[in-house]
């Protein structure tokens, strides 16, 4: 997949997010995780049978994060609840470890482990 991986950061880097929205989240921070279809070469099934990219937009800096990368017949689909977990464990992680007792409500910032049932 180096070829297509090349041509998905080049879109982005121009500006060209492609994909089908599968979440969008309006928070303090207001974000988005797309689904993008990828063929695999290496097959003659096309995008139908081929790897699924999930990443997340933050609208307003046009920060794209990949979340996730899978092969469609290892992994059939993933769940909405997956995809916001993903999300989530993305956002706890940037948040500043903190001591509990000092009051703050954040409390020690953890990231989800990635090995979710789908």
């Amino acid at each position: 997949m180096p070829d297509q991986s090349d041509t998905v950061i080049e879109n982005f880097e121009k500006g060209d997010f492609d994909g089908d929205e599968i979440l969008r989240v309006e928070s303090p921070i207001p974000y988005s995780v797309y689904k993008l279809r990828l063929p695999n070469l290496d097959t003659n099934a096309g995008k139908s049978n081929g790897y699924r990219l999930i990443y997340l937009m933050v609208s307003k800096d046009n920060l794209v994060v990949l979340l996730a990368i899978y092969y469609k017949k290892e992994i059939e689909d993933v769940t909405d609840n997956y995809v916001k977990d993903l999300a989530d464990g993305y956002f706890l992680a940037l948040l500043p470890e903190t001591d509990d007792t000092e009051g703050d409500c954040y409390g020690e910032a953890k990231s989800l482990p990635l090995d979710f049932d789908f």
